[in-house]
């Protein structure tokens, strides 16, 4: 959960969050709000971009799912192929 909110939604909010601080101390009135959506669009991109590269499994891993062995959990796994 915490990996959604700082991969997706803080990059966002967060054009939004810094315009309505500065605008705050500058005393400003008005909203740009389409700027702000399209600064937080790019925002996004890039956040969901470089997590798309920096989480990589390598090329045709095996998936393991979660099993339920001898009263325990045994978590996901992702390995190399086996024959």
């Amino acid at each position: 959960m915490l990996r959604i909110v700082f991969f997706y939604i803080l990059p966002f909010i967060l054009p939004t969050v810094l315009y309505l601080l500065w605008a705050r101390h500058s005393g400003k009135k008005d909203f740009p709000l389409a700027p702000l959506l399209i600064a937080g669009a790019v925002l996004l991109g890039i956040s969901a971009g470089a997590f798309a590269l920096w989480d990589r499994s390598p090329a045709f891993s095996h998936y393991e799912a979660p099993k339920f062995k001898d009263g325990l959990i045994i978590p996901a796994q992702v390995g190399n192929k086996t024959k």
